[in-house]
């Protein structure tokens, strides 16, 4: 998967958020590259971008390039990339509450999943919500099966 974002802030006072979560499985492989860029002209604005991927396989890949450009002085810029495997010390405490660690690496990947999909359903229209909340169940039904695999 390739993801390019660019943000192009061109107003005084604007706000960029990313935000970006993922799950690598196999021989997956991703690009993130986010761009946020201040032209001159917009003091006072913010940007912010984050991500953070969880790697489930020694064969996943996940290349990261978050990329600030400033033109203007008076502005907030964030950048931050994370790359890993699934903590061992959340496993180990999982596994000491009687989880095992099948289950445990399932729990890990799940709370990271889960608030993505099930966020913002109270900004939707009633006509799509409907639409969005079987896809939604689709999603994680194919999450939990992915990660029966692991």
């Amino acid at each position: 998967m390739d993801f390019l974002y660019y943000a192009d802030h061109i107003g005084k006072e604007s706000i960029t958020t990313l935000h970006i979560e993922g799950v690598l499985f196999e021989n997956a492989y991703k690009d993130f590259r986010g761009i946020i860029n201040f032209r001159k002209g917009t003091p006072e604005s913010d940007g912010r971008e984050a991500e953070n991927v969880l790697l489930l396989s020694k064969d996943a890949k996940s290349k990261s390039s978050p990329i600030l450009l400033c033109a203007e002085e008076n502005v907030n810029g964030n950048h931050a990339a994370s790359i890993g495997k699934i903590d061992e010390k959340k496993l180990f405490y999982l596994q000491t509450r009687g989880y095992s660690k099948e289950e445990g690496k399932r729990e890990v990947v799940l709370s990271k999943i889960v608030p993505l999909i099930f966020e913002n359903e109270e900004y939707m229209e009633e006509n799509t919500k409907s639409i969005y909340l079987d896809y939604k169940k689709k999603i994680y039904e194919n999450i939990v099966k992915s990660l029966q695999e692991i």
